[in-house]
């Protein structure tokens, strides 16, 4: 029942957090696709970027090891 809840907690934090990306980006791009879809892509690319470091500093670490 914990996982559950901790599962729907975490989807909810996701969706609120997509949602509110999603405004943010539309208020800077002001409904111009293009610059809506570079804005995206800056996000996507700090995304990788960020979890390319991660997965760099903490090679080797696996959730399973934990169990």
């Amino acid at each position: 029942m914990v996982k559950f809840l901790a599962f729907f907690l975490v989807f909810l934090l996701w969706v609120g957090g997509w949602g509110a990306l999603d405004q943010v980006v539309t208020l800077i791009s002001k409904d111009d696709d293009v610059k809506s879809l570079v804005l995206y892509c800056v996000v996507t690319a700090f995304g990788y970027v960020g979890l390319r470091c991660l997965a760099r500093k903490y090679r080797g670490y696996a959730l399973l090891d934990e169990l």
